[in-house]
């Protein structure tokens, strides 16, 4: 961690410090040992190693021996040592990616993004958060989005991976009311790039889903096209009209009248 090479006396009165690390290889050559008796508020997002963990941030945070604020969001390769829970509440998260990973963050979680949560994320209201990544190889369901909007009351930009399509029990058809037509008031982009077709009827089709703010939308061109019959289905019209941002893919298309009329502001 060399931003811990600041607190040293050219910064020995700094009692507030946020760090975003994007990506750092650790290096236990390095020892950091000043006093950081000063430090009052801490805040670090970092996706790390486990021996970082032990071998950085845990030794960090035992030398903040006055610390009031304290605000973690990890991302971790492999289990680690529980930080005490009489200096920060925090919640192991298991992730399933091409590898197993560990989310650690303290509560209430203050940063405004979170990314890769699974079915199995926690009942937490995250009042903070408005860009939200969710991943997963286990089909998401109904249920599950309606606790995103239940636990992401503030969300305004999705994206969603998931190859596995639905449950063709609940994936109910255009013409049926479903059980709860769940909103997102909030919601401004949606990225379904690399998702099963059925998360984009999910999504746009407004018996299922109002986004009444929803304004960029990211979607393979072939699903948006199967999903609105051509730009005919109305439908789906009601959570296009207000787009004013369209990506769909790399290919070259020329659209019809449909596609221009299914999206004015375009």
């Amino acid at each position: 961690m060399i931003f811990l090479l600041l607190l040293d006396v050219r910064l020995k009165q700094l009692n507030t410090l946020n760090v975003v690390i994007i990506k750092q290889e650790y290096n236990p050559t390095y020892v950091y040992n000043m006093n950081l008796s000063h430090l009052k508020c801490f805040s670090l997002q970092y996706d790390c190693s486990s021996d970082a963990y032990d071998g950085e941030i845990l030794p960090l945070l035992r030398r903040m021996s006055n610390i009031e604020v304290l605000n973690l969001n990890l991302i971790i390769d492999s289990p680690v040592s529980f930080i005490d829970d009489q200096q920060v509440e925090c919640m192991i998260k298991y992730r399933r990616f091409p590898d197993v990973k560990y989310h650690l963050f303290s509560l209430p979680f203050m940063f405004d993004g979170l990314q890769f949560l699974d079915n199995t994320f926690p009942n937490i209201i995250f009042n903070h958060v408005i860009r939200l990544v969710v991943d997963d190889n286990i089909p998401f369901e109904h249920e599950f989005f309606m606790r995103i909007a239940w636990c992401f009351p503030l969300l305004k930009v999705l994206t969603v991976y998931n190859a596995t399509s639905q449950s063709p029990i609940l994936n109910y058809n255009d013409n049926q009311l479903y059980p709860t037509t769940i909103e997102y008031p909030y919601l401004t982009s949606l990225y379904l790039l690399l998702v099963h077709g059925d998360y984009v009827n999910r999504f746009l089709n407004d018996r299922k889903t109002h986004l009444p703010h929803l304004t960029v939308l990211s979607v393979n061109y072939n699903d948006l096209r199967n999903v609105t019959r051509n730009f005919t289905n109305d439908r789906i019209r009601l959570n296009c009209i207000q787009l004013k941002q369209l990506s769909i893919g790399p290919q070259k298309i020329a659209h019809s009248e449909d596609f221009y009329a299914y999206f004015p502001l375009l």
